[in-house]
């Protein structure tokens, strides 16, 4: 089984990863996970990166949505 996954928020063209790869940029749409244990991140320069760790697909998801909200650095 899999789950289609969104990923959105901001800041737009921050980088996403999933266990370490680049999947691509926010906001991404109906990316396909299968079930399991993901270490998911969000960054961008500029901005304090974003992490879900131990993010759980579970085998009865169908669609899930990950929000996230990077901040900027302040200098």
């Amino acid at each position: 089984m899999a789950a289609f996954i969104d990923f959105v928020g901001t800041p737009k063209g921050a980088q996403i990863y999933i266990d370490g790869e680049l999947i691509g940029e926010l906001p991404k749409y109906n990316y396909m996970l299968k079930w399991g244990k993901y270490q998911i991140r969000a960054e961008l320069e500029g901005y304090e990166p974003e992490e879900r760790k131990d993010y759980v697909v579970w085998s009865t998801d169908r669609y899930k949505k990950i929000v996230f909200a990077l901040k900027k650095i302040e200098e």
